[in-house]
């Protein structure tokens, strides 16, 4: 089996990282100025959605090749220990600062008044029990879900051929698309939402182990322009089943949950792509921080860009390319923000062992 450091997939991290940021600025945005080139940012929503979606599922699919390869996730409490470590207690911390500040946030940038806190406070909190303190946390706890059942899967697979797991791991592949297609969650970390993305996380195993560390650039850029190919496919679709009523297709091209037939087809083409590359450069370090962008990015927008966007109104008076060149320095500043502040967190916990250590 191929090494678990993958420059493909790392360069995928760093650039999939960035469409995640973007489109949530988007999404800021639309609610900060519902009456402003509405056509505008819907459009440049539906796109980078159809673009960023499908990543989602690449990134289990990248976790499950890792995990379930590796002989120590199958001893369950270690690999829990380090999950929590890992996963947990960064979910957690995130979880909090949302549930404390989400209602500040409310009172000074929404006017409602210190006299709502207590009711807004209370109305978070039930969303933090929920899981649904911020909405980008589903994907976390999901993966938190994942990583419980990966000893279990992982040391199922001794049970099996290796056609036979293959095989399993498809039919669970289909029925988690059924499956997310007829629940909705109102627990975010229902157990149910969980057993709907085995199947991803299974096939990225699965794709990453037949693949067996072959370099081939040619079929990196084939299966990515296929991904790329389905995409507007699909956004075409997506405009096209808004201006009509057709429920099946829009089931099948769904700009809600990213778990739907397309978008897993594009992440198997996005994820074989990105395995079959060989970059001339490696940003694993940058890849290893993107886990805490995408914890820490909403936080950074709401308490730090949307502030100075209120006050200075940048994005209010742009208009035409202007406005596009400022989706982008906001989602530069707020993507390499995190990753600054990510990396000096990390520095400081790595300096401070060093000194306790000696």
């Amino acid at each position: 089996m191929a090494s678990s450091r993958n420059k493909g997939l790392d360069l995928f991290r760093v650039i999939a990282m960035f469409f995640v940021v973007l489109i949530h600025i988007i999404v800021t945005l639309m609610y900060i100025y519902p009456d402003k080139d509405v056509f505008t940012l819907s459009i440049m929503a539906m796109v980078l959605g159809g673009i960023a979606k499908p990543m989602m599922g690449v990134f289990f699919m990248t976790s499950g090749a890792f995990l379930l390869g590796r002989e120590s996730t199958m001893n369950p409490i270690p690999f829990y220990k380090k999950a929590w470590k890992k996963l947990g207690i960064p979910t957690l911390v995130i979880s909090l600062l949302h549930l404390l500040l989400e209602p500040i946030r409310e009172v000074i940038q929404m006017g409602m008044g210190w006299d709502g806190y207590g009711a807004s406070l209370w109305h978070y909190f039930l969303k933090f029990l929920q899981g649904d303190v911020a909405e980008h946390l589903w994907y976390v706890l999901v993966l938190m879900g994942l990583y419980f059942l990966a000893p279990f899967i992982a040391k199922s697979r001794e049970m099996f051929s290796e056609k036979e797991f293959s095989f399993v791991t498809i039919c669970i592949f289909i029925l988690g698309i059924i499956s997310s297609q007829s629940e909705t969650y109102t627990l975010k970390w229902s157990f149910g939402h969980v057993i709907a993305y085995v199947g991803v996380f299974m096939m990225g195993f699965e794709l990453f182990k037949n693949i067996n560390g072959e370099k081939n650039n040619k079929k990196a850029i084939v299966n990515i322009l296929i991904a790329c190919l389905i995409i507007a496919i699909e956004i075409v679709g997506c405009i096209f089943a808004k201006g009509i009523d057709i429920p099946a297709l829009k089931v099948v091209l769904a700009f809600g949950e990213p778990y739907n037939p397309l978008n897993q087809i594009i992440a198997i083409f996005f994820f074989k792509g990105f395995v079959y590359l060989e970059p001339h450069f490696d940003v694993g370090y940058l890849s290893g921080l993107t886990y805490w962008v995408y914890l820490t990015h909403v936080l950074f927008q709401r308490f730090i860009l949307l502030p100075v966007e209120l006050l200075f109104k940048f994005y209010g008076k742009s208009e035409g390319i202007s406005e596009i060149l400022c989706l982008l320095i906001y989602s530069l500043l707020n993507y390499a923000g995190c990753m600054l502040l990510t990396h000096l967190v990390l520095t400081f916990k790595k300096n401070r062992k060093g000194k306790v250590s000696t």
